[in-house]
């Protein structure tokens, strides 16, 4: 390959590390924020889970993944999974809603910085409000409230989606992924159920292998079918 370009790029993304941590780590509260490229100035002062991608990525040091951690543990996670924000402005984006794209990167970000019990916890939450909605409806949904279990996700500008292509996607690949665990590390039930799933053969990768949530395209009839695997 060639090595000057390579040490050029490396030597721009160490640089824009340094920079990103910068302007965007609030250091007294142990949080990231968006800012404005140019001036380095707060988007708001209000935290959101975007929070939790410079931790997955690996740009935070060690001692800020801990913070950030610890502050998703206290304000965000809720009864059903990480809430995108703790503003209920009755947007879709905010409180009291969940998003899958954002617990897919919210649980491996806190996983990466050494809190494997916090994402495990996070991600058996989502999967059980996952399946609970499932059983009660018969669907997936684009979003979920995930402070309310029994009460159905809204806000925005058009009505609730059903589908989803993201949250089946990493519903099965968190599902997988919980497969791979030792037993008796989490709901014991739930992993068993899922361990027993005939869908999983196609997309849980080996043991200590990343499986990604893109990998993890299915059709309604394999989704009822690890729903109903979770239960014998």
């Amino acid at each position: 390959g060639d090595r000057e370009v390579a040490d050029r790029f490396a030597r721009a993304a160490e640089d824009r590390r340094r920079a990103l941590l910068a302007a965007a780590y609030d250091s007294a509260g142990g949080f990231f924020y968006d800012v404005r490229w140019r001036s380095g100035e707060r988007v708001t002062d209000r935290p959101t889970l975007a929070a939790a991608a410079a931790l997955y990525f690996g740009l935070a040091t060690a001692e800020q993944g801990r913070a950030v951690a610890a502050r998703l543990e206290r304000d965000f996670l809720k009864p059903g999974g990480f809430v995108t924000t703790v503003i209920a402005s009755g947007q879709q984006w905010d409180a009291p809603n969940g998003w899958p794209p954002l617990q897919w990167l919210a649980i491996e970000a806190v996983r990466r910085y050494g809190r494997a019990d916090l994402a495990d916890a996070a991600r058996d939450r989502w999967l059980t409000l996952n399946r609970r909605t499932y059983r009660s409806t018969g669907r997936m949904m684009e979003k979920y409230d995930v402070a309310d279990l029994n009460r159905r996700a809204g806000g925005g500008e058009y009505p609730t989606q059903d589908g989803f292509g993201w949250s089946n996607g990493v519903a099965l690949a968190l599902a997988a992924q919980a497969r791979t665990l030792p037993q008796g590390e989490g709901p014991g039930r739930f992993r068993q159920g899922v361990r027993n799933s005939p869908i999983f053969g196609a997309v849980a990768a080996a043991p200590g292998e990343p499986v990604s949530p893109s990998a993890s395209i299915v059709k309604r009839s394999v989704l009822s079918c690890w729903y109903n695997a979770a239960d014998r």
